[in-house]
């Protein structure tokens, strides 16, 4: 839930649907997919810990032991109540979501480190949305207008656009640049900077 309030901090202003179908269905129980994308810094024993954590979610957590008698039945148990409440990797595992909640909330800025976010809209289903922190890359999340796209180069016209826009030109060189695609769904896929 942490990871998911970060992700929809770092959407804000973009279509809610985005939100729903990168939280559902792209990267649903995906942890270490979403805490990228809201640029956790993930060490080794935090990826496997994320993993872990998946795990559970989506099956060990979730469904009972299949086991072929008593005896696998049993050793099953044990090996799964091992993992899920050894002290040392349940505080372990404590620390990384207290981590990951600290991460979100400071998603939407702190004294320290200020969020910047704008949103414009233009022909009416098209946008721009910018989301800053100021040690993050800035990332801007953007929705082609069914106009823009008849244009020979609707990047070259969007570019042209945002240049009108100080803050969010003055960024767009040096920003993590998503398109919201949609098609029969709607994903976001990382673009490459167009100068």
């Amino acid at each position: 839930m942490f990871l998911k309030a970060g992700l929809a901090k770092t959407l804000n202003g973009c279509s809610e649907q985005l939100f729903k179908t990168l939280s559902s269905k792209e990267y649903g129980h995906n942890l270490q997919k979403i805490a990228q994308s809201i640029y956790f810094r993930l060490d080794k024993q935090s990826t496997e810990d994320l993993v872990r954590l998946q795990s559970y979610i989506e099956s060990e957590g979730r469904y009972p032991i299949e086991a072929t008698d008593l005896n696998d039945h049993i050793a099953k148990s044990n090996e799964l109540r091992y993992r899920s409440s050894n002290k040392q990797s349940y505080r372990r595992m404590c620390g990384l979501v207290r981590r990951i909640a600290r991460h979100s909330a400071d998603l939407g800025g702190t004294a320290l480190t200020p969020v910047t976010t704008g949103s414009w809209q233009y022909d009416g289903d098209g946008y721009v949305s910018m989301w800053m922190r100021t040690d993050l890359p800035p990332r801007i999340t953007f929705r082609l207008s069914p106009e823009l796209e008849q244009e020979k180069n609707p990047m070259a016209t969007l570019r042209q656009m945002v240049r009108s826009l100080p803050g969010l030109n003055a960024v767009w060189d040096s920003c993590d640049l998503y398109e919201e695609v949609v098609e029969t769904k709607v994903l976001l896929k990382k673009r490459a900077i167009e100068k």
